[in-house]
């Protein structure tokens, strides 16, 4: 199931950045007319979406029980991913640890600041790129948040805590109940979808296989913080899959839908002027969807 992200995330990078009419239209590093620019309610928006996502963070506790166990191809799969060791779980989570922390970075301090704004000295480019990426991330940021925190689920180590309070570093933590969704897959992966989106766009590194390279990168990276959270014991496949999934509608799907488009027409006021997004919620008591407009 994960792979299918890799896959399709993959792909539609690779048809957006090779497609010749693309190409031929956006050649050169930067911001077309055709694109939606920040605006008042982008700025506004994100504010909340971050405001949110800090607030969460900082001024709610995890869940002290909850659901225990995997569900559906949960038990298996975690059972084929887990190490045996904690040595080499350890050295899992601080690979995961690193990935995730330099996904948060890069779109911000390569592809807005080194690339766009000092290699091509298009600093309206690198602001808007800057811009995208702290509203993507801030939603993520706020639906991980929101979920590792008042969902209550419990860790796959859980069990082994208990068995062995020496399991892992984090047994007994305050967040044993904080394992739904995989906060660290889903903002690697939003980076991951930035980069695509952006790449897919705009020819930072010049257009064609680099740009689309930086994609895949990506893609692979971030999946790989995910696969590092399984193997570390912290998350469940169901975990690590949900989070991919909202890091690709934050990082690829919402930029391209707010100020990209996904064809080569210009984003008019007319086109754009009623945008939806629906977003997976769960809670102790109930599962459903939410959703976001912008008019």
């Amino acid at each position: 199931m994960t792979k299918r992200w890799w896959v399709a995330a993959a792909a539609a990078c690779v048809i957006s950045s090779t497609d010749p009419a693309a190409a031929q239209q956006h050649d050169r590093v930067e911001w077309h007319s055709s694109w939606r620019p920040f605006q008042w309610w982008n700025y506004a928006t994100t504010a909340v979406l971050l405001g949110g996502a800090i607030g969460i963070g900082v001024g709610t506790g995890f869940q002290e029980d909850g659901h225990r166990g995997g569900v559906l191809f949960d038990e298996p799969l975690q059972d084929a991913f887990r190490l045996r060791t904690r040595s080499g779980r350890d050295v899992a989570r601080s690979i995961g640890d690193r990935l995730y922390q330099g996904s948060l970075i890069y779109p911000h301090l390569v592809d807005a600041l080194l690339v766009a704004g000092i290699a091509h000295e298009r600093w309206e480019v690198a602001a808007q790129i800057f811009l995208i990426n702290v509203q993507s991330q801030s939603l993520s940021a706020l639906v991980s948040l929101a979920t590792e925190h008042f969902v209550g689920r419990a860790r796959p180590s859980t069990e082994p805590c208990e068995a062995d309070p020496k399991y892992e570093r984090f047994c007994d933590g305050s967040d044993e109940y904080g394992s739904f969704i995989s906060g660290h897959t889903s903002m690697a992966m939003t980076s991951a979808g930035l980069i695509c989106a952006h790449h897919s766009k705009i020819p930072l590194y010049g257009g064609g296989v680099p740009d689309v390279a930086a994609c895949v990168t990506g893609i692979v990276l971030a999946s790989s913080t995910g696969v590092m959270r399984m193997i570390n014991d912290r998350h469940w496949p169901t975990d690590v899959i949900t989070g991919a999934a909202v890091g690709t509608i934050s990082g690829y799907v919402v930029p391209m839908l707010l100020h990209y488009g996904f064809g080569d027409g210009p984003l008019t006021p007319s086109s754009a002027e009623v945008r939806l997004l629906v977003l997976p919620t769960a809670g102790r008591d109930r599962l459903g969807l939410a959703w976001l407009g912008a008019f």
